[in-house]
């Protein structure tokens, strides 16, 4: 057996010196990377925990505030005589009575608790009302606060419940316990809360379980679904970052925003000094690629990039011929002088397919129904034999009119009226010696009279139209519309040909709008000639479709618009 010889791996000089570059540069500059993010996280996770800590701490304050009014209320209702007696008071005498004697009790409690700010009793029976409250409240947010309380007490006895109200510039919670139409009720008002050591810029705010603020804040409410996030306040037009957490006592949580501050006024010294480092790394590496590259790279990148053009067929690239180096020179010369013998073997080539597709247009226009030209000597050898001789000439005209067009040069375009008078001459021919015949209607705007358009283009499906048609009792009706369509860019020509001769079958309209994907391209031979002569004319940017309107069958061309004056578009 013979021995294989392992293929070597080839490198390329680009590669190999991406790879030098890679091994001393890439790692230094990752383990740099590396070092600052970490530090960063490190510092940003200090942050993160201070606030953290401070936000517990008024998250453990209002927590604290809701278990006191709750302990309080929960003594006052249940523990203690004086609640009852006022429950079962007799008369409003004893009411305000034994009241004052709890309400020297809530005025010494108030004095624990910073966020719980006052107390309500309140006698549905005798309608006796006692507030107890400290800091300062506007009477018409102290008559909403009445009001609830005596609201309550209609709705019958129920659990003590916390409740929100609100006031003129607030959110309250009100902690409420009803029994026989007497009330006690504690109210927490997170906006007293004080917030000793926060810089002024700095806020602490609690939410209610809807997350809308106890008290009014700048931020929009749609910040206050998530946990933490840049909030944009329209007091200041600042940026502030928000943190919050979950208040256990209750649904809700407490805010902390503080002024978003630049990413750079947040970092060290030493950090500042390590990201220094990092970009100027950053800037060395494509320096040091860009030095690499002019003074190594760039020639062998530029023949490489002509060889491979040679592969693909572009010739029409050229090498610079000014390089310093003489070797260089010389092959770039070499390469010019063989470019330039391809795109002249190419442009002989591309003559001869084009002489090639001239032939392939005359061999289409060739294939003409024989049939049809037998007909029209019939009708010609009857009407000698009745010795109608006008009508033989005018037949004979006719024919030979169809005929010129027929065998006219398929690789140029015709004008329009040329082409809709070699259909009315096919037309006459079909007139002649017939009961019922057929009938044409021509409509050619002003603008598309001027157009060019390939033989034949339309009189194949007029000769189709009589062909199939389906009409028995009456004469078949053809119309031909031709209208410019104008856009920005170019202008089409809209062909369209309607007959009245009964439409086409779905599986018609199936083959003959998918073009070689049945057996319409055989049993169709004048269509198919047709499509082949638009592909050949105008690659992809004529389109031709068949479709049925009521009981009419439709055929629409769109060719780009030529005329004759000019013969572009």
């Amino acid at each position: 057996m013979k021995n294989v010889e392992n293929p070597r791996t080839v490198w390329s000089i680009r590669r190999l010196a991406l790879l030098s570059l890679s091994i001393i540069v890439l790692p230094l500059f990752l383990a740099v990377v590396l070092f600052d993010w970490y530090a960063v996280k490190q510092q940003l996770g200090i942050m993160q925990t201070a606030r953290e800590n401070t936000l517990s701490i008024y998250q453990s304050a209002f927590d604290e505030a809701i278990h006191q009014a709750e302990n309080f209320t929960a003594t006052i209702t249940s523990d203690q005589t004086d609640f009852e007696a006022v429950v079962f008071a007799k008369n409003k005498t004893e009411v305000y009575l034994t009241s004052q004697v709890i309400g020297n009790q809530c005025k010494a409690f108030l004095q624990t608790q910073e966020m719980l700010s006052a107390f309500f009793i309140y006698s549905q029976q005798f309608d006796y009302n006692r507030l107890i409250y400290s800091g300062h409240y506007l009477q018409a947010d102290l008559a909403v606060l009445r009001e609830t309380v005596k609201s309550s007490a209609e709705m019958g006895d129920r659990p003590s419940r916390w409740q929100e109200v609100t006031l003129g510039d607030r959110r309250v919670l009100f902690y409420l316990y009803v029994r026989r139409g007497t009330v006690f009720a504690a109210l927490i008002d997170p906006a007293r809360q004080s917030y000793p050591g926060l810089s002024p810029e700095e806020r602490i705010f609690y939410t209610t379980p809807q997350n809308v603020p106890y008290q009014p804040q700048p931020f929009s409410e749609e910040v206050f679904a998530q946990a933490q996030g840049i909030a944009f306040s329209k007091e200041d037009n600042r940026e502030y970052q928000l943190l919050s957490l979950p208040l256990t006592s209750i649904e809700g949580r407490v805010y902390h925003a503080i002024p978003a501050e630049p990413f750079f006024q947040i970092l060290t010294p030493i950090q500042m000094a390590l990201l220094c480092l990092t970009a100027c790394l950053l800037f060395a590496i494509p320096m040091c690629w860009l030095v690499l590259r002019r003074l190594l790279l760039d020639p062998l990148t530029k023949m490489t990039g002509a060889m491979q053009a040679i592969q693909e067929g572009h010739t029409d690239v050229r090498m610079p011929e000014n390089s310093d180096i003489l070797e260089v020179r010389e092959i770039f010369k070499t390469v010019n002088a063989m470019l330039d013998t391809i795109s002249q073997q190419k442009i002989n080539s591309y003559e001869q397919e084009l002489e090639i597709q001239r032939t392939q247009m005359q061999c289409l226009q060739l294939q003409i129904r024989p049939h049809f030209f037998l007909n029209c000597l019939s009708k010609i050898y009857s009407l000698a034999g009745e010795k109608q001789f006008s009508p033989i000439q005018e037949l004979s005209l006719d024919l030979s009119a169809y005929f010129r067009n027929i065998f006219k040069d398929g690789s140029q375009l015709i004008p329009l009226e040329v082409e809709l008078n070699s259909v009315g001459s096919y037309i006459r021919l079909q007139q002649v010696g017939t009961k019922l015949p057929p009938r044409l209607q021509v409509d050619v705007d002003t603008v598309a009279s001027k157009a060019l358009v390939p033989p034949l283009s339309i009189l194949t499906f007029v000769e189709n139209s009589i062909k199939h048609s389906k009409r028995i009792d009456s004469p078949l009706e053809i119309i031909i519309q031709c209208t410019a369509l104008q856009s920005d860019d170019r202008g089409y020509l809209n062909i369209t040909i309607t007959d009245n001769g009964g439409g086409f079958s779905e599986e018609q309209l199936k083959l003959l709008n998918a073009p070689g994907t049945g057996k319409n391209d055989s049993e169709h031979i004048g269509i198919a000639n047709v499509r082949r002569r638009l592909r050949l004319l105008y690659q992809e940017e004529a389109a031709l479709c068949f479709m049925n309107l009521s009981d009419r069958a439709s055929v629409e061309l769109f060719l780009p618009l030529k005329n004759k004056t000019t013969g572009g578009e």
